[in-house]
């Protein structure tokens, strides 16, 4: 398990591009809202050779449910929730208190009232005297939560960086054909042909910190970029049917307009085309 730190930031859900929702975790590392991912798998699930899974919604990766026998609507909610989204969207109450770093890697939201600076925690009271008894742990300085200044409260973010496909295994390849990061087994399998990989070691030693910052801005604008596109389009559609809709209106009334005015020359062509007797009769 790799471990960093992050600043509070917003994380956006690829489906309904609004901040994310309990963000969940696919194998192909791509987060999304539990909600929308359920949603998703719920409509977009495939059987095939007596195996079911769902394409990733970004990648097509096939994402394979932990529990094959486990019912459907159950799926987006068996993958791991993602930390680094969780930490940006879920360390607060809706007050502004702090929820316990410990208890939200079991999914639980209790708030926190201490801070621990050599961990760079927050906690909950159980989760205070849990810290002060483990012998590792207690040397390390708490103070209250409420001398912690928001800006300085950082969450720690665990990294799994083991094989999602096979048990056990740690990912220490990056194949740059497929843009993927694989085991020894992943690329023994399913890379043997792919002429660029690198182990991640070598990846690293290829980019200095001021390049990979340069690049997490250059992907931070374009993503920025594409989220207002889809917003823009998202406002012309509601523009263009609000105006399909007073057309359709308009065109609506006129052809009423236009019956109601043929409505008295019909009366009297029909009339006229009565016969006398008829009329007297009548």
């Amino acid at each position: 398990m790799a471990e960093a730190l992050i600043d509070n930031q917003t994380f956006k859900c690829l489906i309904c591009l609004q901040e994310c929702n309990i963000p969940r975790q696919l194998p192909c590392f791509h987060t999304f809202c539990t909600g929308c991912l359920n949603t998703y798998i719920n409509s977009e699930y495939v059987t095939e050779d007596n195996r079911t899974y769902f394409p990733c919604p970004v990648c097509e990766s096939p994402c394979y449910p932990h529990n094959k026998d486990a019912p459907v609507s159950s799926w987006a909610g068996s993958f791991p929730r993602n930390q680094l989204f969780a930490s940006s969207t879920y360390n607060e109450t809706e007050s502004g208190q702090t929820f316990c770093h410990g208890c939200l890697t079991d999914d639980e939201e209790n708030v926190a009232s201490f801070w621990c600076k050599a961990c760079s925690e927050a906690l909950c009271q159980p989760c205070r005297i849990a810290h002060r008894r483990s012998k590792l742990l207690s040397t390390h300085k708490v103070i209250a939560i409420a001398e912690v200044s928001k800006t300085d409260i950082r969450m720690p973010v665990s990294i799994d960086n083991t094989c999602p496909r096979h048990t056990g295994k740690k990912i220490e390849v990056y194949c740059h054909d497929h843009n993927a990061l694989c085991c020894v087994l992943c690329v023994t399998l399913s890379h043997r042909r792919c002429t660029n990989v690198n182990s991640l070691e070598d990846n690293t030693k290829m980019f200095s910190l001021d390049v990979i910052e340069c690049e997490l801005g250059k992907m931070k604008d374009e993503s920025k970029t594409i989220v207002e596109e889809d917003e823009n389009k998202l406002t012309t559609l509601e523009d263009d049917y609000q105006k399909m809709t007073r057309n359709v209106a308009m065109m609506i009334k006129r052809a009423i307009g236009k019956l109601d005015d043929l409505l008295p020359t019909f009366s009297n062509r029909f009339r006229c085309n009565i016969p006398t007797s008829s009329r007297t009769s009548t």
